[in-house]
């Protein structure tokens, strides 16, 4: 019935609405899925997640093309690691002035996305509700 009113050469408002108004009527209209609540939320979290994970990425990714582009040595194993990137910015005189802010707002960016998605892994639904549910069954009598 539906592929009827997609097909059907006259169209307006008034007789599309008339037939989907039959299919109601005759339960021929399909049911939607809606997921619950919970799975809802879970997704949405993990929606939020990835973003920060591919922001993160991006950043680490800037870090390595600026260096690149600048000439500079470096070890990818170790350029994300706090302690390489602060002495490396300290001591290689590659990196001229102009070049070091960036590197650094750059770092602070992936430092933020990191800690904010071990933030959202810590504080998910799930995680919460098992912290909670314990306390809960300890103060039932």
């Amino acid at each position: 019935m539906l592929r009827a009113i997609a097909a059907a050469k006259k169209k307006n408002d008034r007789i599309d609405a008339n037939k989907i108004c039959d299919c109601l009527r005759c339960d021929f209209l399909p049911e939607c899925y809606m997921a619950p609540t919970a799975i809802r939320e879970r997704r949405r979290t993990l929606r939020y997640r990835n973003l920060l994970v591919r922001r993160m990425v991006q950043m680490k990714i800037k870090i390595g093309t600026l260096l690149m582009e600048a000439g500079v040595s470096y070890s990818k194993q170790k350029l994300h690691n706090a302690g390489y990137f602060r002495e490396l910015l300290a001591s290689n005189p590659d990196i001229n002035e102009g070049l070091r802010p960036l590197l650094r707002l750059c770092r602070i960016l992936c430092r933020r996305a990191s800690g904010a998605t071990r933030w959202r892994r810590r504080c998910s639904p799930s995680n919460v509700f098992q912290r909670i549910a314990p306390r809960r069954q300890a103060c039932d009598p």
